[in-house]
């Protein structure tokens, strides 16, 4: 696909640094273009059957053990989206976390405490990631300011003169 002649290359990247006293640690935050491979990795949980006397059986997506599988599924494709955001950070290798693994995709959070990130580090991380994958507001404005200024630059320079007059609209020679 090209916009305006030129090609749309990749996916959004949000650079997050957490500084420390020895040097700055960048990771790189890019967005995830499909759920596909979490969902083959980690399947949606599908409610249990009741079978009552006399009817079909049918799905009971109140069964208090399913909700709770339902909750730990979301929690899991929320630390995945995290996971796999930061997978592109040059450099960065997990301990506890293995990406193949739905098992241990929740450990990353003990994993950036044990390793000396604060909460707030690990909300800012977590921040960065939501930003690359989502439409901040404050950078959909900035964008629209761009593209605004470029417009009426583009205007301004369609009404302005760029050889001087010869006569005025009367007809009468321009004083020089």
């Amino acid at each position: 696909m090209k916009f305006h002649g030129q090609e749309v290359k990749g996916p959004n990247i949000e650079t997050i640094v957490i500084p420390r006293h020895y040097g700055d640690i960048v990771f790189e935050a890019r967005a995830v273009l499909s759920y596909k491979p979490f969902e083959e990795l980690c399947p949606r949980p599908v409610p249990p059957y009741i079978t009552r006397p006399g009817k079909k059986p049918e799905a009971d997506p109140s069964d208090k053990f399913f909700l709770a599988d339902v909750g730990i599924w979301g929690e899991k494709k929320f630390a995945w989206l995290i996971l796999n955001g930061l997978a592109q950070t040059p450099g960065l290798t997990w301990d506890t976390v293995d990406l193949n693994k739905h098992e241990t995709w929740l450990n990353y959070k003990d994993e950036l405490a044990t390793d000396g990130f604060t909460e707030a580090e690990v909300g800012r991380l977590i921040q960065g990631v939501m930003a690359a994958n989502g439409l901040d507001e404050s950078k959909v404005e900035e964008a629209r300011n761009r593209f605004l200024a470029s417009q009426a630059e583009k205007q301004s320079k369609l009404l302005s003169l760029t050889t001087e007059q010869t006569s005025t609209p009367s007809g009468e020679p321009a004083n020089g």
